[in-house]
């Protein structure tokens, strides 16, 4: 039993660590954003509160074991708000021109959909950057609408098929809604096209007419493709040593 507690507090010790030298690229991000400082101050509360308590030979006791995994929790919890904290933050430096509510609200969401779906936030911030300029409340030519720029027949689709409780096309002007049908939609788009790049250009280009150009073997559309990508490869230059998110790799077919 002292060992397993042994190797149980020297893994849990250095994810505190890790997450201690993440905070300091927090603390760097919160030099240049207003949005991030209140998120930045939970999370610093939280990680203060995981050294309260003695360690050692207290880890060969039960209720210190228990302890051990709340304070554990804690940890976990206090790395979502710093995942959300550097994505306010990124938002309110790219001036969006959203109103603060929607902008303190954005990158939480972001970052809770980019998670579900195993996306590199960023690349969901490229999308929206190429698609709307996070302009929520947008309306294309071609009727889609809200910051990923949805389709009000792809959004009822996706919508229907995975219980995200379709009402009406309005649903697309809420940012939080129009994230999540956004990401579900292209996280269904990889695992058709089991290529993240072929999956991008779906996103715009539209599924069925793309299958067509792979299955007559005309030369894919890649012009919207590119711009996703230059503004993905953007952020990547100007947050990448911020962020502890991995970096999407366009020309790599999924396994």
């Amino acid at each position: 039993m002292y060992r397993n507690l042994t190797a149980y507090s020297d893994v849990f010790l250095a994810n505190l660590h890790r997450l201690i030298r993440r905070v300091s690229r927090l603390a760097k991000l919160s030099l240049h954003g207003r949005g991030i400082r209140f998120w930045g101050l939970i999370t610093a509360v939280l990680l203060l509160s995981l050294f309260a308590g003695p360690v050692g030979d207290a880890y060969l006791d039960q209720a210190t074991l228990v302890r051990a995994n709340t304070i554990h929790r804690q940890a976990v919890a206090a790395s979502d708000l710093e995942d959300k904290a550097l994505m306010v933050g990124i938002v309110d430096q790219l001036r969006t021109g959203l109103p603060d509510g929607d902008r303190a609200q954005i990158g939480p969401i972001i970052v809770d959909e980019a998670r579900r779906y195993n996306f590199d936030p960023l690349l969901l911030v490229a999308i929206i950057m190429t698609e709307s300029s996070f302009g929520h409340t947008e309306i294309s030519h071609m009727g889609a609408r809200g910051l990923m720029q949805v389709k009000p027949s792809v959004a009822k689709a996706v919508a229907l098929r995975n219980g995200l409780g379709w009402r009406h096309a309005d649903q697309l002007f809420d940012p939080a809604y129009n994230v999540r049908l956004g990401t579900q939609y292209l996280f269904e788009l990889v695992i058709q096209f089991r290529d993240v790049k072929k999956a991008i250009i779906a996103y715009n280009y539209g599924e069925t007419a793309l299958r067509w150009r792979i299955k007559t073997g005309q030369k894919l559309p890649t012009a919207y493709f590119r711009r996703v990508k230059n503004n993905y490869h953007a952020l990547r230059e100007r947050f990448g040593e911020d962020v502890p998110w991995e970096a999407v790799q366009f020309d790599q077919p999924l396994r």
